[in-house]
């Protein structure tokens, strides 16, 4: 299921679970970005809005577009740019870092929800307040699924345990 937990992983990008966090410095340190360096002394409030980092554009190209294939293959690399309450996807949760503990939990139950979605509806509708739209969504059959996968390139092993999942849902 390597394709649903990019998928999720692309969702988090886009709509961090927590966008903002703030934090006393423990000591003096200096953070730096693409083009500039602060400084922070210890003791200072620091702030941060989480979509600056998980859209940024020097990072991500098209970063307000959603891309489900964006972390296959050498995309991978860009997963330590989504981030969790106190750290990034690739860092494990420990007592020291105060990471969410439920990271990977939230990540399988998504991917769970995510397949029976797809599973249970070949259409949906999502009705999202103004000034949204309504957007209405078609699963594709298996076979164009995994079509279209090929076509972006996605390696067949990756596939492997989502094109089962798919064929279950839609038939070959």
């Amino acid at each position: 299921m390597t394709l649903t937990k990019l998928v999720v992983y692309e969702e988090l990008r886009i709509e961090p679970p927590v966008v903002f966090q703030y934090a006393k410095a423990k000591e003096d340190l200096v953070v730096h970005s693409h083009d500039a360096a602060f400084e922070i002394k210890k003791g200072e409030m620091i702030f941060g809005y989480q979509p600056f980092a998980t859209k940024d554009p020097k990072v991500f190209e098209d970063p307000e577009e959603f891309v489900g294939h964006r972390f296959v293959g050498e995309g991978e690399k860009l997963l330590k740019y989504v981030y969790w309450s106190n750290g990034r996807e690739i860092d494990d949760p420990t007592v020291e870092n105060k990471q969410c503990s439920a990271k990977d939990l939230v990540v399988l139950l998504s991917r769970v929800m995510l397949v029976e979605l797809f599973i249970r509806y070949d259409t949906f509708t999502i009705e999202i307040p103004p000034p949204y739209t309504i957007i209405e969504v078609e699963a594709l059959t298996a076979r164009r699924a995994l079509e279209f996968a090929m076509e972006i390139g996605i390696d067949q092993d990756i596939l492997e345990g989502d094109s089962k999942i798919l064929i279950k849902a839609f038939g070959e």
